[in-house]
């Protein structure tokens, strides 16, 4: 290839690249919304440009138009005061500064064309327009914030928006949008979503309607009550198909105070206090709507009076710490939408409608729930009280109560498909009776099927509820809970008799000053509050308080649990006797509503295992500081990184050093920790051993040394007792972890030296440097200790020497070596001579053979190789006559061989590309 040719494809690719990057550009950017280009803005005839601008006024500083139609006037600089903004052409960012005040007038509004128009700053923009305010024109036209913290004020005669895909305002100030019309102009026209969220929310249309061709509303305000209204026959406030209305700070209403209804649209509403809906002719007239109200704090209401409250679709009402109203005046059913209504206080649904066909509850079914309260469904006419197509659930904390005021022919035409479990009271006029579990019964000749508190659900028959047992055994029994605990002394005991629920009721014994004792008897008792002053005692069974109270400061009061089950939402115990728990829970607060916990003394026995828990306080735990034990009471019961905080009060701080809101105080017992050894298993070295732990406790890792301590024994020696002792000062006893410690090979014996017979059969053989530490074998099977550190009377042959198996130690391999025969007898050397005597005769020059051998020292370097079992192959040392020692060669010195793997790369691939390369070149 030619050096052109390859210059000519490199552009080529360059190129491609370049182009490549380009279209993954364009395209990246056609998927950009218009609306999310910056805008070109209008103020009156001016259009904006980068700069400052300021309130047109009359008379103009240069001839032309009057201000009203200027709208803004440019300035070459910031100025020094007054309201002002400075707009970014090419963001289309205006950001205003203090009080900034635009008029418009007639066709000359505030116009957004072709993006966004971004409002930041922290100044207070207010603009006064005529036809409309804000006109966005086009679809991709919107108008946003961002990082603005200023009031949002737009008036109009006419509508205040116009157009546009988005109007989102969001500040910390407050929002005020009003139009003067008292026609069907609406606040908001074509606006496709309106999003606006301040502090305060105001929105004023005289003829009621908010909002037209608009997809999607959102108002989110957080101080104050969020109330809007509307006194139009035909226009309801809302149109939009979405309406989501918020107030964190407070109530919000919505009301049609002629004949109108409240909203053409899907409806939710979320607020911290009260929701109340009021209208004639229902909450909406969209078809199959969705509707959904949720109160954090405080209580639901609607109130109709003409038309159903709803005809289809589904309403989700919570209360979640209030009570639900709902009545109509209509002659029509007020439900026959799907509901589903739970509150934590009463429900009460009213059908005053006086003809047989205003039914409370007709066409779809659904469920309606309170925790705390009593459900009562009441309508003046005399046909069914229920009638649904579906199966409805009626579960409440109190009573079940179904009322028709006309009577009707009998008590089972009141419900239509009777609950199978359950129990409904029924009142139809003067007669009363009941369901209970399916079954229809009348107050007349009742056999009291079913009692709560004591009472028969069907003819109100009353039975003890509490009995007052005296210091003798006396027992005197009470219908009324009340009378019992007002009738009793500190000598008595108030003993439950049945399962007692009253969440509305009090018992008030805070002006007798009585002590109390309160045996539950393994019953439940609920209430809605306790008030004493002086000590209470309860125990044996589940107690449910609102709100559990003694304010006799400074004095010794007590309060204390024993065995007993508590949930109690807010405590105020400001006696200096606190609360005592023994065996028992204690549970405060909820994380639906905020409590307090007041409390000068906690005390749980250090091997009790009580537990307080509690949830969502206001400010934590407080108390007087009269108590100066409660400081070290409660160090050893908070969680682990939590800490104790005395300044004001004695209180809790969380992980993050704040007062802690959720709390739970208990004895902390290290069998319950997840405690683990690491490394959990050793070999014996003779030092000692100290494997690291790890404690977990409620899923914090603790610190060793803060948290706990930790001591070893038996660590250093084989054994099963070498363990890791847990213990800690905020602990509840300690945990003993044991680990192993097995057994260590170690080498074969080294430095053994052989000594061969003296004579060949003497059996005098030796080993030497041996010790009590060894055994040998000569079958490779049997082994002998050793008990001195040389082998005597030794015959010759091939021995195994060894490390016996010890507490710490395994049987060493074994280090092989040979005892060789000693010299030929005298009688092998000399047949004449068969008693083995010395023969001088046979000995030249009269010499005594071998007078100076001891036997022969064994020296390695023989090639002769004897193995047996047991032993490593070694090297047989071969006799000589030196009367020097060497030492005999162990299986510890068998030869190593390291074999290493040699990875050839790919040099021969490179080499042929080179050499492919070169034979190109060479063809040009």
């Amino acid at each position: 290839m030619g050096k052109k040719r390859k210059k000519r494809c490199l552009a080529f690719l360059m190129a491609l690249a370049m182009m490549t990057g380009l279209f993954m550009g364009d395209a990246a950017g056609l998927l950009v919304k218009a609306e999310d280009t910056p805008a070109s803005v209008q103020i009156g005839i001016t259009t904006l440009e980068t700069g400052w601008y300021v309130k047109a006024v009359d008379p103009p500083s240069t001839p032309g138009p009057s201000a009203t139609i200027r709208g803004v006037d440019k300035v070459g600089e910031e100025p020094e005061s007054g309201g002002y903004i400075y707009f970014d052409k090419d963001t289309a960012t205006m950001t205003v500064y203090n009080d900034m005040e635009i008029a418009t007038s007639g066709p000359n509004p505030v116009t957004v064309t072709g993006g966004n128009l971004t409002i930041s700053g922290a100044g207070n923009f207010t603009v006064e327009g005529t036809s409309p305010a804000f006109l966005l024109a086009g679809t991709g036209a919107a108008v946003v914030t961002k990082d603005f913290t200023g009031n949002f004020k737009v008036t109009s005669n006419s509508n205040v928006i116009n157009g546009g895909s988005r109007f989102e305002i969001d500040t910390t100030g407050d929002i005020t949008l009003e139009t003067a019309s008292t026609s069907s102009e609406p606040i908001a026209l074509s606006s496709g979503v309106v999003d606006l969220s301040g502090k305060k929310v105001t929105i004023t249309a005289p003829c009621g309607m908010i909002d037209s061709g608009v997809s999607t509303l959102n108002l989110t305000q957080t101080e104050g009550d969020l109330a809007l209204s509307s006194a139009s026959d035909y226009y309801p406030i809302f149109h939009a198909e979405n309406v989501t209305l918020k107030n964190t700070g407070g109530k919000v209403e919505l009301e049609n105070t002629s004949t109108g209804v409240l909203t053409d649209s899907n409806l939710t509403i979320e607020a911290a206090g009260d929701i109340s809906l009021k209208s004639a002719k229902g909450i909406t007239s969209k078809s199959n709507p969705q509707v959904s109200l949720t109160s954090t704090n405080g209580d639901v209401t609607i109130e109709q009076t003409a038309n159903s409250v709803m005809q289809d679709g589904k309403l989700t009402i919570r209360a979640l710490a209030g009570a639900v109203s709902i009545s109509t005046n209509a002659t029509v059913p007020m439900f026959q939408a799907e509901l589903d209504i739970k509150a934590k206080n009463d429900v009460t649904l009213k059908q005053n409608g006086t003809t047989n066909s205003s039914l409370t509850w007709g066409g779809a079914g659904g469920s309606i729930e309170c925790t705390d309260g009593d459900i009562t469904i009441e309508q003046e006419g005399s046909t069914y009280v229920i009638s649904t197509l579906n199966a409805v659930d009626l579960n409440a904390g109190g009573t079940v109560t179904l009322k028709r005021n006309t009577e009707g022919t009998a008590l089972t035409s009141m419900v239509k498909g009777i609950p199978a479990t359950g129990v409904i009271q029924l009142v139809d006029g003067t007669k009363k009776g009941a369901i209970v579990d399916g079954t229809v019964y009348t107050a007349s000749g009742c056999t009291h099927p079913k009692r709560i508190n004591g009472k028969c659900v069907v003819c109100d028959d009353q039975e003890p509820v509490a009995a007052i047992v005296d210091a003798s055994g006396n027992v005197t029994n009470y219908n009324s809970l009340s009378d019992a605990f007002h009738n009793a002394n500190a000598d008595n005991t108030v003993k439950l008799l049945v399962d007692y629920k009253n969440s509305s009721e009090t018992i008030d014994l805070s002006s007798v000053y009585k002590a109390v004792n309160l045996d539950l008897n393994g019953k439940s008792l609920t209430l809605d509050a306790f008030n004493i002053m002086n000590h209470l005692s309860v125990s044996n069974g589940k107690l449910n308080l609102r709100m559990l109270n003694d304010a006799n400061t400074s004095l010794s009061d007590k309060c204390t649990l024993e065995n007993v089950e508590a949930d109690i939402h807010e405590i105020s115990w400001t006696a200096n006797g606190g609360l005592e728990l023994k065996s028992s829970r204690l549970h405060v607060g909820s994380q639906a509503s905020p409590c307090s916990f007041f409390v000068e003394m906690i005390t749980i026995a250090p091997d009790d295992d009580s537990v307080i828990t509690v949830e969502n306080m206001i400010s934590g735990l407080a108390n007087y500081k009269n108590v100066p034990a409660m400081e070290q009471a409660l160090d050893k019961l908070i969680p682990f990184g939590y800490s104790v905080f005395v300044d004001t009060d004695i209180t809790v701080l969380d992980e993050s050093g704040n007062r802690a809101k959720n709390l739970v105080l208990r004895n902390k017992k290290l069998a319950e920790a997840d405690i683990t050894l690491s490394p959990a298993a050793f070999v014996y070295d003779g030092t000692g051993k100290e494997p690291a732990v790890t404690v977990t406790y409620d899923g914090m890792t603790l610190t060793e040394g803060r948290d706990f301590t930790v001591t070893y024994i038996d660590n250093i020696e084989v054994g099963d007792t070498a363990a890791a002792i847990i213990s800690g000062s905020r602990f509840l006893g300690s945990v003993t972890k044991y680990f192993s410690i097995t057994k260590a090979h170690r080498g074969a014996p080294t430095g053994l030296t052989a000594v061969a017979e003296t004579i060949d059969g003497k059996n005098d053989g030796k080993i030497r440097g041996v010790n009590a530490e060894m055994e040998y074998s000569i079958d490779g099977t049997t082994y002998t200790a050793i008990t001195e550190n040389e082998l005597n009377g030794l015959t010759d042959g091939t021995y195994l020497v060894r490390y016996q198996e010890t507490r710490n130690y395994y049987a060493s391999s074994a280090t092989q070596i040979v005892v060789e025969k000693g010299l030929p007898s005298s009688d092998s050397l000399n047949p004449s001579n068969p008693g083995g005597g010395n023969n001088l005769e046979n000995t030249p020059g009269g010499s005594t053979p071998n007078e100076n051998n001891n036997g022969t020292t064994l020296t390695a370097g023989s090639n002769v190789v004897t193995t047996l079992p047991g032993a490593s192959s070694v090297q047989t040392p071969a006799a000589t006559t030196s009367d020097s020692s060497t030492q005999v060669k162990t299986g510890d010195d068998n030869q190593i061989f390291l074999y290493l793997l040699v990875l050839i790369a790919a040099a021969g691939v490179a080499a042929g590309a080179y050499g492919r390369l070169n034979a190109g070149r060479r063809m040009k």
